[in-house]
């Protein structure tokens, strides 16, 4: 008699604990739905400033840039190249990354390529010692102007000068012969 009593109280205290989690799952969905609807509330007004402030920028900037008025059609500088420096110093991208970025330069108005090897580049003989340890290899290079090439992009190499060849102070051992 008092184990089926036991376990009455058992399923009726189980019975209060469900209706409370219930209560409590209801309680928690609802502040979810509050926060989310506040989020939201406050994301739009950000979006709207944003919006509102960008246009006011936006109308102000065009009085300060040179516009020559071509009949009713008003036509903004655009420069004739349009170059993207890429450093290739330090950690160098995979050549995959240059079949997906040199496209995607092009599509968006870039003409040329400054591309800064520095250290990356496969230098041989007397400056061998100049080049990194994980240096592009010749045939990569070779690589990387052809997907240029491809994707109708003019490569200007970037050569640097005494102040900026730091990172041949790096090197150990000899440069000259």
């Amino acid at each position: 008699m008092q184990i089926s009593l036991l376990n009455c109280v058992k399923k009726q205290g189980s019975r209060k604990t469900r209706n409370g989690l219930k209560m409590m799952s209801l309680w928690k969905q609802f502040r979810k739905l509050i926060s989310s609807f506040s989020f939201l509330l406050i994301l739009s007004i950000l979006i709207f400033t944003i919006i509102h402030t960008t246009e006011n920028k936006s109308k102000k900037h065009l009085k300060s840039i040179r516009v020559q008025m071509v009949g009713d059609e008003a036509k903004f500088f655009i420069p004739e190249r349009r170059l993207v420096h890429l450093d290739l110093k330090g950690g160098p991208p995979k050549i995959s990354f240059f079949q997906d970025l040199f496209p995607l330069i092009r599509l968006a108005g870039g003409t040329d390529l400054l591309i800064e090897w520095e250290d990356m580049f496969p230098y041989t003989g007397v400056l061998a010692n100049a080049s990194s340890k994980v240096a592009y290899t010749v045939q990569e290079v070779k690589i990387i102007l052809e997907l240029a090439e491809k994707s109708n992009l003019s490569v200007i190499p970037l050569v640097q000068t005494f102040g900026h060849l730091e990172h041949l102070l790096k090197i150990k051992g000899k440069i000259s012969s």
